[in-house]
């Protein structure tokens, strides 16, 4: 029922001569941006109800929205493009890099070599700096020990 009722309001705005079109139908941003815009009516009410001046005005004004609009979707484009040529090139990338390291089991083996040997000395360098650097922090508690003993002793010169 609702179909029906919808065709036949699209089929009777199809038979309207621009003169009975009412003059709601106002160019204005709003209208050509609502769901409900109803082109033909749009057009035949702008054309029926607007001087030739007003019209050429808009026919300018849509031509340039059309180079505007034309120029930034063909930008769009050129900037999707290159962010999809550098995904597919970092892909390839990524897939040369797994290639070259499951291949290369030699380079691996260097690399966990190496890790060890850094693990060691590493290692070494704390059992020998163990000593040397508990000593050091001894020595720093003990400053502290003293500056606050030699504060201390200065005091009663300091209160007279």
């Amino acid at each position: 029922n609702s179909n029906s009722s919808t065709t036949a309001l699209q089929q009777r705005k199809q038979q309207l001569t621009p003169s009975q079109i009412p003059l709601p139908f106002t160019a204005t941003k709003s209208d050509l941006d609502s769901p409900t815009f109803h082109p033909r009516s749009h057009t035949l009410s702008h054309i029926a109800h607007s001087s030739a001046h007003t019209l050429l005005e808009t026919n300018e004004r849509l031509a340039l929205d059309i180079r505007t609009l034309d120029s930034t979707m063909q930008t769009l484009v050129y900037e999707n493009y290159s962010k999809f040529i550098d995904a597919t090139d970092a892909i390839k990338s990524i897939g040369t890099n797994v290639s070259s390291v499951s291949g290369d089991t030699n380079g691996l083996d260097r690399l966990i070599s190496g890790m060890e040997r850094i693990q060691s000395a590493s290692s070494r360098s704390e059992r020998l700096l163990r000593e040397s650097r508990e000593a050091v922090a001894e020595k720093l508690r003990i400053q502290r020990l003293l500056t606050r003993l030699d504060a201390l002793l200065s005091l009663p010169q300091t209160l007279r």
